[in-house]
């Protein structure tokens, strides 16, 4: 054979074999568990229970006079691929405890009893967050571990789940019409330019009515939360434009205020309202947040300040677990699925290492403050002009 004829022999070959490279399918990256495993040598059977999920579609049963709960629809049915991403939790076995859960609560806020209505409300937000997961994972495009078939199907039973709640129980129905009601007579009002009209300021969600009501009922996150207008009108009004001094008399009353509300926080050592005295003192006024490492926060989105303060609910007996309220949001806004604790979760995807290690210092010491009662320690000084 010629020199030409084998030239032309090695030119096709290597065309061939870059078609072959150009359109074979692209290796799918593995899983963070299947990624484990293959660096320690373990087997995909290996990874923990704790990142398994039940796929048996539950039936849930109601024996209530006002009505039974549907049964489930069909969906985490089949048996995930040993890579795939997980809830953390059976999801089947908490989804059929789902509607005794609710009710119950139910019946507690409607009786007036301030966590309650406090948890409900949560509870709606949540499973507002569940139906938006859903629609993005149907006509969107989903986040993180949203795209998974099984966590798609959790969160389209848990809002059918909610609808249902609040289908049972004539008292929401009603309060869903006070909403509906309370938005026609804002936007008239606004039309109208009536800003000062009270109707601008009426609950918009069933959420706002029940945390006024747990407010008005003594709950210490919902009376935080409703922007405590009582403490900001007592100190004067928020001091725009007003000379120094009144400025400064104005935050050293609020500076009061949230140590006499931090004082009853750390007196009750309930890890519910520990996770929520950032919220609660930001409500009061941001310069509340300003006065020690404990409360102040090293970027615009506070994340280092919440997870300081969910952490601490933690020490205080908090749900820290995959079921938590911390853990299913983050599974429902950011598709952060699968964490059996939520330190576990902050490492992971909230701070940098450096500022996780420096949360870890902080912690011990910030626990000893809160059973000492030392709020000064916790809130500093107040804000100087």
């Amino acid at each position: 054979m010629s020199s030409r004829g084998v030239w032309v022999l090695l030119m096709v070959a290597v065309a061939a074999a870059a078609i072959g490279r150009w359109t074979a399918p692209a290796a799918q990256a593995p899983k963070p568990e299947r990624a484990r495993a293959l660096a320690t040598g373990e087997s995909a059977a290996t990874v923990p229970a704790a990142k398994a999920v039940a796929h048996t579609a539950p039936v849930a049963t109601d024996t209530r006079e006002n009505g039974a709960v549907a049964a489930l629809p069909p969906g985490l049915v089949e048996a995930p691929a040993a890579d795939a991403p997980a809830l953390g939790f059976d999801a089947a076995a908490f989804l059929a405890e789902l509607p005794q859960r609710l009710d119950a609560l139910a019946d507690r806020a409607r009786g007036g009893d301030a966590q309650a209505l406090t948890e409900m409300a949560e509870w709606l937000d949540y499973c507002g967050s569940t139906g938006y997961a859903s629609n993005v994972a149907r006509y969107g495009r989903p986040r993180g571990d949203q795209a998974d078939a099984a966590i798609a199907a959790y969160f389209r039973q848990t809002t059918q789940l909610c609808e249902q709640w609040l289908g049972r129980h004539a008292w929401l129905s009603q309060l869903r019409e006070e909403v509906a009601a309370n938005g026609l007579l804002a936007r008239q009002a606004l039309q109208a330019r009536r800003t000062d009209d009270p109707a601008v300021r009426a609950p918009r969600t069933i959420g706002e009515i029940l945390r006024l009501r747990a407010a008005e009922a003594g709950d210490p996150v919902a009376q935080g939360l409703t922007n405590d207008r009582g403490v900001t009108a007592g100190c004067g009004g928020v001091p725009t434009g007003q000379p120094q001094p009144n400025q400064q008399a104005h935050w050293q009353c609020v500076h009061a205020a949230a140590r006499e509300r931090l004082a009853d926080i750390f007196a009750r050592r309930d890890g519910r309202v520990l996770e929520a005295v950032p919220r609660i003192l930001m409500a009061l006024g941001p310069r509340t947040l300003t006065g020690s490492e404990y409360l102040r926060s090293s970027n615009f989105q506070s994340s280092d300040l919440n997870a300081r303060w969910i952490l601490v609910g933690c020490k205080f007996g908090l749900d820290c677990g995959p079921t938590g309220r911390a853990l299913r949001w983050a599974c429902a806004s950011e598709g952060a699925c699968g964490y059996a604790h939520y330190r576990d979760y902050a490492a992971d995807r909230v701070l940098p290492p450096a500022a996780m290690r420096e949360l870890d210092r902080q912690l011990p010491r910030l626990v000893s403050l809160i059973l000492a009662g030392d709020v000064d320690s916790v809130l500093g000084p107040p804000p100087k002009y």
